[in-house]
């Protein structure tokens, strides 16, 4: 087994990623977030006035729709 110089991931940590459209002369930005800490897990993405969330919180997975909806995705 041979070591490497890579890291552990911190146990919080943000994320943030500007987002650009792949078409030459298209418009708009948007947003990423991925967020972690002990127990919890979260993917923001929000573009165009329209914000998607979904993640992981004492233990059920969960996502929040356009609507902002909040539905429960699975239990333990």
């Amino acid at each position: 087994m041979s070591a490497t110089a890579s890291k552990p991931l911190p146990l919080s940590h943000v994320i943030r990623m500007q987002l650009h459209p792949d078409r030459a002369g298209a418009t708009g930005t948007g947003v990423a977030e991925i967020a972690w800490e002990p127990n919890r897990y979260r993917e923001r993405i929000s573009s165009a006035g329209v914000s998607t969330e979904r993640g992981i919180q004492g233990g059920k997975a969960y996502a929040i729709d356009e609507d902002g909806f909040t539905r429960v995705v699975s239990e333990p």
